[in-house]
């Protein structure tokens, strides 16, 4: 049964620091929660000029009938599923909220709408789309002069809205950082009140590798695929959006 009154949750994964991993993130996540948990979600990309997301869907669509093996793992999975490939629509900033009740009038039943955000809040419209965000889980890194900009990006989420639920974690983690690093920035964040997530991101290559990377290892980041179970392995990102929708439907 349909409900023509439910709202979707929105959630960004939302940074001020280039390269942080956000677009990666919000992919990783739409991607699991709709060909994994079976839920239903839209992805609306609001980062001009890259549109990276939307983009990349268009590059695995044109690359699919290029190569034969994506092309049958794309048909294998869609027929084992029976479910489709999530909607992915661009807007900018100031009309992004419009263009997320457009899709949820469109096609009921959505669970999750994720907003890929400019990684600068100097574009019109953006302080305000930030408010309408249910959750923001924003990547941070073990720098001074990154944890720096981040701590004063989170600060400035904090002032906009009570009604946020902000959490950040750790990425990009070097296993030969020491531990009492981690656990003195953790202890500052918590000063904030800014919670961290228990799942910490290592770096690893496969974070920049899209389907039309595709190889026997399996596919990765990809709009029209889950991760393969093999490319999860040792990234963490099966634990990360574990903890993440814990909360979400706590």
């Amino acid at each position: 049964m349909t409900d023509k009154n439910k709202k979707p949750i929105y959630i960004s994964f939302a940074t001020q620091k280039g390269g942080a991993g956000k677009s990666s993130f919000t992919i990783l996540a739409a991607s699991i929660a709709h060909y994994v948990l079976k839920c239903n979600v839209a992805i609306i990309d609001c980062d001009y000029p890259q549109l990276s997301i939307f983009n990349m869907r268009k590059r695995e669509l044109e690359n699919i009938p290029k190569n034969e093996a994506l092309k049958k793992l794309v048909v294998t999975k869609f027929s084992e599923h029976n479910k489709s490939s999530y909607i992915i629509e661009n807007a900018k900033t100031i009309e992004a909220i419009e263009r997320a009740e457009k899709i949820t009038s469109a096609q009921e039943n959505l669970d999750y709408i994720f907003f890929d955000l400019p990684g600068t809040v100097n574009q019109p419209g953006i302080l305000s789309l930030i408010q309408q965000m249910d959750y923001i889980f924003s990547p941070i890194s073990a720098d001074r002069t990154v944890m720096e900009s981040s701590l004063s990006f989170l600060l400035m989420l904090q002032q906009l809205s009570t009604e946020i639920n902000l959490y950040t974690f750790w990425n990009m983690v070097d296993g030969r950082e020491k531990t009492n690093l981690y656990n003195a920035y953790n202890k500052l964040l918590a000063e904030y009140n800014i919670p961290v997530l228990e799942t910490m991101i290592p770096y690893l290559l496969r974070f920049h590798k899209d389907a039309i990377d595709y190889s026997s290892e399996g596919v990765f980041r990809s709009t029209l695929l889950a991760p393969s179970r093999s490319m999860l392995t040792n990234s963490h990102v099966g634990y990360l959006c574990n903890e993440i929708f814990e909360i979400i439907n706590k």
